[in-house]
This record gives structure tokens, sequence and C-alpha cells, in this order.
């Protein structure tokens, strides 16, 4: 898909993460097939070692590519180079997210307290941490740093101030509702088992 929409068609990459739109249309659709089959777990599952080893040797191929002198992109332009780029750019981002899902369906199918509050807190993260991230960042990028020293920097102050707003949004109702969880039943409303 992402190599049917071409610029100029969907040229504008700098609003969708770097792809274009309609690819992020086949990946959807594409989640949604392999969450909704048991079958298609259990071949990512198996497939989880052959992704990861392509993954990588198809990583280590695009980045000798573009660091070598005429080197290309996927959003680099209409062309042959451009089709193959954009199929191999597809084919190690399928490696990446099979090998993903795989090791994540082997090794962390279990229940745990910890994953319990973590999934119940996954949507009010994801809500509250573009926000957070760019506050710590406006300040941040002023200071006299090394890029990668602004980065480990915003992630390193982001992520405990994301933690602590999290704290009282999973005990109070009212938050609870306004940023789409469950409310919690207090333990006096409950009825009483006889």
């Amino acid at each position: 898909m992402n190599i049917a929409a071409v610029p100029p068609y969907f040229s504008n990459l700098s609003g969708y993460g770097g792809w274009k739109l309609p690819s992020y249309l086949v990946l959807f659709v594409a989640g949604y097939v392999v969450a909704s089959s048991p079958q298609f777990e259990e071949s990512i599952e198996k497939s989880r070692t052959i992704g990861l080893i392509l993954g990588i040797v198809i990583t280590l191929i695009v980045l000798a590519v573009a660091a070598s002198p005429g080197g290309t992109s996927p959003s680099s332009g209409v062309g042959s180079s451009y089709v193959a780029v954009s199929t191999i750019w597809a084919l190690n981002g399928w490696c990446w997210v099979t090998a993903i899902l795989g090791f994540g369906r082997k090794h962390l199918s279990f229940n745990h307290r910890i994953l319990q509050v973590s999934n119940e807190l996954v949507l009010p993260f994801y809500i509250l941490h573009q926000a957070v991230i760019v506050a710590v960042a406006y300040y941040v990028v002023g200071f006299d740093l090394v890029v990668i020293e602004k980065y480990l920097l915003i992630v390193l102050a982001s992520f405990p101030i994301i933690l602590a707003l999290l704290y009282p949004i999973s005990k109070v109702n009212l938050l609870r509702f306004l940023f789409g969880m469950r409310l919690k039943i207090r333990s006096s409303m409950r009825p009483s088992a006889v």
C-alpha cells in the first residue's frame, strides 16, 4: 500500500509519522485479522525467530543503503528505486511486527497484578504521554546539551511525571470516567454475599 500511495497524492509525510496514510489502513486491517484469528496468532508465534532474523538483516541492509552515497528512502520520489525501497521497507516492518508479537505471545502470555493494572492504564497513558513529553521538551531543547542527552533527559523526566499523573486517575472515579476507564465500585456499595 505504501507503494501505491506515491507522491503527490500522499506526499505530506510529516503529519503521519513518516508513513503515507493508506499504509496505516493496511496495518489496521492486518492487525484486526491477526488479533481475531487464533490460527494467525499461532502462525506468528511459530514465525517469531525467522521474523527477528530477517528484521535484523533487512534493517542492516536498509541502513547500509541509506548511508551509502546516493542512498534512498521510501519517501524520496517516484520510480523503480522507490518501488523497490518501499517494498523492502514494508517487508522489514512486517518482519519486526511478527518478531515482536511472536516473542510477546510466547513469553508474555501470563497473568499478573502489574499486567492487570498496566492494561487498565493504557488509555490514560496514551492520552497523557504526548502532552507531558511536549511540555518537558519545551524546556529541555533550550539546554546546551547534545541531542542524545536531550532525548534521554526528556524520556527520564517524562515517564515519572506520566506515572505520577496516572495514580490519581486510577483512584478517582470522575477522572477514571474522563479518561475512558471503568468506574470502581466501592466495597460498601457491592451487594453482600449470603
